[in-house]
């Protein structure tokens, strides 16, 4: 618009307070003219600008054809006049004729679109019986945190699915998952895990492997269709992908509900005993939650090492049975992890001496009870649990003047090491696992089973006050029905196109960019004003690269033809095809109409 045509339309936008604006956009017909309808924006801006305007607009399709016909002509006659004059107070200010019948625009509600929004936000959970089997890729998901009866199966859709596992890791079909306590506390929300993890341990079949995955490993070779045992934080579901060393397959007598059950305990109860307290023969330990996977596993191991094994369990005389008459403890070397008592059956079993060894998972005074009383000199308390450091509890200083020593760890931390010495320990406690099974040195702890059916049951059995030893989760019963709910999102983007990004760089498109990674896009190429200068930007930049993407950026501006064409050419120049173009460029030159010059517009 020139500035003299738009000063002419200023000067009636400005006076009138009824104005008829009528187009041959055709928007109903065979061939619309879209460009035609930019006074429907204008319009609707300026009449809240300007409140006492009434801007009606009238599109009669192609002027030639309406004017041919004297009849039609009439009616378009009658049909302006009833858009020029209100009907009523809030009336429609926008129509089209077709044939002599006004059309105005309606808002409905899309109820499926509605619904698909609501699951989106977590809000709804459309959920159906499936068995197992059918469902594809999918993730254990609760609706509410807590409440195990809203657990259900979500489905996924996910990116580059046929593109298999990348080099050095392997994709398992999952037949079993043992649970352990902090993969219930994740699920229900007690404690943050990364990558919001639900599962270490598991059990499957081979369902493909990384390209010369299986070139840097000094053990067996594993192929498509091998029975496996795997430990390795993950989402439990009906499949998982974790490392190769991760992984190892199962002897023809191991079973799928089993071999789960030892991995993580084990290893864990092994880097305690070994790795960080140093356990001699003739040592006393003290093993909290003695009746506990990790307890059990601990004191396994601390007999077996020839220590004096001391424990505290729960008020059930269930457990503490299984203690005596299972892992022949000592009934006077077992007591109560409910309160402090435990404090003076140690003082009074070591004549005040103490253990050389707490493996503790006891929160509260009742774990500064035990650093400040029941270690020996020399002692070494590990720390196992993750309350007290995420709640910063704070130690007594004094008992280091027994040269003592504190040391925590999370195990999950070294699978997670960029340190390749801390993160062959991971692969190594799990050898040294299977290894003092197959050899008859520990067994595995008493299991409850239950089918994937009763995924719900086992989380809540795991809280009861009379559970020994482990829970396991069976997924080999082909025509169990669960809880599913259909993929949250469909789309995937092409690993091996590029894709534009045009003003990408700022609130919108981080958060655009980053959701496309996870749907499989890889390569993108931006164009922006001012590039990569902000530090936002930068970030972006760095962590898209972090992720595994490819970056370009092209400084221009998108109303400039020659630098489109630059970034276009930028994505030829990477030899791939251009898989899709987002524009979310915008410049602001706010004022209102009846004082906007002419360049602002």
């Amino acid at each position: 618009m020139s500035p003299l045509a738009m000063d002419n339309l200023r000067a009636v936008t400005d006076t009138v307070k009824d104005l008829l604006w009528v187009t041959g956009a055709n928007m109903l017909g065979d061939d619309p003219n879209p460009s035609l309808t930019l006074s429907s924006g204008l319009s609707r801006a300026l009449m809240l600008e300007q409140p006492t305007l009434r801007w009606s607009l009238v599109d009669i399709g192609h002027a030639q054809e309406q004017l041919a016909d004297q009849a039609r002509v009439n009616n378009i006659c009658k049909n302006l006049l009833r858009a020029l004059v209100p009907g009523y107070d809030k009336d429609d200010c926008e129509f089209i004729s077709v044939l002599g019948l006004l059309h105005v625009s309606r808002y409905s509600p899309d109820s499926g679109v509605n619904s698909l929004f609501r699951q989106r936000l977590g809000l709804q959970a459309v959920k159906a019986k499936k068995a197992i089997t059918d469902l594809g890729p999918a993730r254990l998901a609760i609706s509410r945190p807590g409440v195990t009866d809203t657990m259900y199966f979500q489905q996924l859709c996910e990116p580059n699915g046929d593109q298999g596992p990348p080099p050095g890791y392997i994709d398992v079909k999952l037949k079993a998952v043992s649970l352990n306590a902090k993969d219930v506390y994740a699920m229900s929300s007690r404690v943050e895990t990364r990558g919001k993890t639900t599962g270490f341990d598991f059990s499957g079949i081979v369902t493909a492997i990384g390209p010369q995955a299986n070139q840097s490993c000094d053990r067996p070779t594993l192929k498509v269709g091998d029975r496996v045992v795997a430990y390795a934080p993950f989402h439990i579901g009906t499949t998982a992908r974790v490392p190769l060393g991760c992984v190892h397959r199962l002897l023809d007598n191991e079973e799928f509900t089993v071999m789960p059950t030892l991995l993580l305990v084990y290893a864990t109860a092994l880097y305690a005993l070994v790795d960080r307290a140093h356990l001699r023969a003739g040592e006393s330990v003290l093993i909290h939650a003695g009746s506990g996977g990790v307890g059990i596993a601990a004191i396994t191991l601390a007999l077996n090492m020839g220590a004096v094994v001391y424990t505290t369990c729960g008020g059930s005389q269930v457990k503490r049975e299984y203690l005596i008459n299972q892992l022949g403890l000592n009934p006077a070397n077992i007591f109560s992890s409910r309160d402090a008592s435990f404090v003076k059956g140690i003082m009074a079993a070591t004549n005040n001496r103490g253990v050389d060894v707490i493996v503790n998972s006891l929160v509260g005074d009742l774990m500064h009870d035990g650093w400040q009383t029941c270690l020996a000199d020399f002692g070494r308390f590990v720390e196992i649990g993750k309350r007290e450091l995420i709640d910063s509890g704070r130690l007594d200083m004094r008992t280091f003047l027994r040269n003592v020593t504190f040391t925590a760890f999370d195990l999950s931390e070294l699978f997670y090491a960029r340190d390749p010495f801390q993160r062959a320990i991971w692969d190594r406690l799990m050898v040294d696992t299977l290894k003092l099974y197959r050899a008859g040195e520990i067994k595995a702890p008493p299991i409850r089973v239950f089918d994937v059916s009763q995924v719900s049951q086992a989380y809540r059995f795991f809280a009861n006050k009379d559970r020994i030893g482990k829970v396991v989760i069976s997924m080999e019963n082909p025509h169990a029905l669960v809880p599913a709910a259909p993929a949250t999102y469909l789309t995937v983007f092409d690993p091996n196109k590029v894709y534009l990004l045009i003003g990408c760089l700022g609130g919108l498109g981080r958060s655009l960019s980053r959701w496309m990674m996870t749907r499989g896009a890889r390569n993108f190429m931006f164009l922006g004003r001012s590039g990569a200068d902000k530090p936002s930007a930068q970030l972006l930049v760095s962590r898209l690269e972090q992720a595994g993407g490819t970056i370009g950026i092209v400084r221009g501006d998108v109303s400039k033809a020659e630098d489109v064409k630059a970034a276009v050419s930028a994505c030829v120049a990477t030899g791939r095809q251009i898989g899709g173009v987002v524009q979310a460029a915008m410049g602001l030159h706010e004022a209102l109409f009846t004082r906007m010059p002419n360049e602002a517009w």
